[in-house]
């Protein structure tokens, strides 16, 4: 099928700028089950992966980001879901892209270079919780009072 251009496309604010590899706050545009002659494998005949469009707002342009995530991974794409907030998928269970969209996520971006044009693109190398959320919940500090004995019993 050919693309019908219309001059809101054309007149996008997508640049076509190269982030320095880091982390960043984007906005999940797309997310939906397609298919991928490069995901094809022994275990995924078919080359089923989410496609997912990141938006990541730079300088007052925004930059989109194309990821790819083949059905034989399932650990980024839970990584993916527990980033939004949303519980991981159980072995067995079916993953829908749509509460995905329009979430806000961390990622950490870095940069790639294709091996047949040298051209140098900006990937997604994971998705990220959020950092004060995840340490709140991970490290609790446990304080003493002057009169408590706080030696470990062994």
């Amino acid at each position: 099928m050919k693309p019908v251009w219309d001059e809101k496309e054309k007149n996008s604010n997508f640049k076509d700028i190269l982030l320095d590899a880091g982390e960043y706050t984007a906005k999940i545009k797309k997310a939906e089950w397609t298919t991928s002659d490069y995901m094809k494998n022994d275990y995924n005949k078919t080359g089923a992966c989410l496609s997912v469009w990141i938006d990541i707002e730079y300088d007052g342009d925004n930059k989109r980001i194309f990821d790819r995530i083949s059905v034989t991974n399932p650990t980024k794409l839970n990584e993916l879901r527990k980033a939004v907030g949303l519980k991981p998928v159980k072995k067995g269970d079916n993953f829908d892209g749509k509460p995905l969209v329009g979430k806000q996520v961390y990622v950490e971006v870095d940069q790639y270079t294709a091996k047949s044009t040298g051209k140098v693109s900006n990937i997604i190398k994971q998705y990220l919780e959020d950092i004060e959320d995840s340490k709140a919940e991970e490290y609790e500090q446990v304080v003493y009072d002057d009169d408590q004995d706080s030696r470990i019993p062994f």
